[in-house]
């Protein structure tokens, strides 16, 4: 083969054979070098495409809310359970507290009513609040009724509270007994000179409470001390023997 200096050689027979023979496999390698190549650029492409393209996976809602629901039953139950303690340690508290304060009731109810009993030994002596009360069996008249009830170390009862009424009312049951209220004379200061009259207790004071029978006269004229009669209401007589009511504070 002889080249010139241009771009093109000039060949000659046998050495176009031969070389005919290395360029045709040249071309064969060149062709499948190509499509090795073409191949692999190919398959990168796709590979590229397919990675950048590839769907998300979608979150399963059910299982969110399965996951939600166990939670809530979880704290749901713990919350039960802490509420159950703290309920049963209440009412155990509240009945120990029940148990003591029925103890304390009891207790007082009995040192009360020691203290009325030890006050005067000869009689039994019923506890209200922080009174005690006697009620006789004899029958006096309501000056001799007070002074056994000072001798006794007490007055003839003072009632100043619808409850106290209604104690006085049940140990009287439907006898007559006299209670400590009289009418005493009030002098009148006015031109006309005449004594006024005025219901008094026996230490005193004057009634808070009243208690009279509705179809008593407050004011009559020689009648001046009161009682409870079988009917739980007062009512008052000048004197007689009736039975009485002592009082003592404790």
């Amino acid at each position: 083969m002889s080249c010139t200096d241009g771009s093109y050689c000039v060949v000659s027979k046998e050495e176009d054979r031969g070389e005919g023979v290395v360029r045709l496999v040249d071309v064969y390698e060149s062709i499948e070098a190509i499509r090795e190549n073409h191949a692999a650029a190919s398959t990168w492409h796709k590979g590229a495409h397919s990675h950048r393209h590839l769907p998300a996976a979608k979150p399963n809602p059910f299982r969110t809310a399965m996951l939600v629901l166990g939670l809530l039953c979880f704290l749901l139950w713990a919350g039960g359970v802490v509420l159950s303690i703290f309920l049963m340690k209440t009412i155990m508290n509240n009945e120990q507290l029940t148990t003591s304060l029925k103890e304390l009731r009891s207790n007082y109810t009995k040192l009360s009513n020691d203290y009325c009993q030890q006050h005067d030994s000869t009689a039994e002596w019923k506890r209200f609040r922080c009174s005690c009360y006697y009620i006789s069996i004899d029958k006096k008249s309501w000056n001799e009724s007070r002074e056994d009830c000072r001798s006794r170390g007490a007055h003839l009862v003072i009632i100043n509270s619808k409850e106290e009424q209604e104690f006085v009312s049940k140990i009287n049951g439907h006898g007559s007994s006299w209670i400590g209220l009289q009418l005493q004379k009030i002098h009148s200061e006015n031109w006309s000179g005449k004594d006024k009259w005025q219901w008094k207790w026996v230490d005193g004071s004057l009634p808070n409470y009243l208690a009279w029978l509705t179809a008593v006269t407050l004011y009559p004229e020689n009648t001046p001390n009161a009682y409870i009669g079988g009917r739980g209401k007062w009512e008052y007589d000048e004197d007689g023997p009736k039975q009485w009511i002592c009082e003592t504070d404790i």
